[in-house]
């Protein structure tokens, strides 16, 4: 199966109950729920978070950008993992889940909104850098990875519109 990214919209009252009890979260990455404007409350990015986050920020998971004038905004490394634990009792052996603020969200829609993600795409780059999953990257790779960040794009503005926090987590 591997390990995939759920991307979970929840309003900032319901983020601050998953703060306290944490339990609800379960239920809405696996249940059909929709939000109060109707969009899916969970969307899930497959096994192309790795990439995504690769090509958002230039580098790997732990790993700090390089210094440059052309930098990407600092918002587009958290967009995969903010580095704000919701709770860990959130855990399932991938870490617990993550969590970005209403504002977070609108500054990471607004940023993600003039990516251009295809321009990123280097596959020699991609394959030294051994990405999650282990695979030759080639031109069927980038559609894939492109569906799922115009997925996640879109995903992440509606949330932004609505005032969504978004829980982050990996299973």
């Amino acid at each position: 199966m591997g390990m995939i990214l759920s991307l979970i919209r929840v309003t900032p009252a319901e983020l601050d109950g998953l703060r306290d009890d944490p339990t609800p979260l379960f239920s809405y990455d696996e249940e059909e729920s929709a939000t109060v404007d109707g969009s899916a409350r969970t969307l899930d990015v497959d096994k192309a978070w790795n990439a995504i986050h690769y090509l958002l920020t230039g580098c790997g998971l732990g790993e700090e950008p390089e210094p440059s004038p052309s930098a990407a905004p600092a918002i587009l490394a958290k967009a995969i993992f903010s580095g704000v634990i919701l709770s860990e009792e959130t855990g399932n052996g991938y870490g617990p889940a993550q969590l970005l603020t209403a504002d977070e969200v609108r500054e990471l829609a607004a940023a993600l909104d003039v990516v251009d993600i295809a321009a990123r795409y280097d596959q020699s780059a991609m394959q030294a850098a051994e990405l999650y999953p282990a695979i030759e990257w080639d031109s069927d790779d980038l559609d894939y990875v492109r569906a799922h960040f115009e997925a996640m794009r879109e995903h992440l503005s509606g949330a932004a519109k609505a005032g969504d926090a978004v829980v982050q987590r990996l299973y």
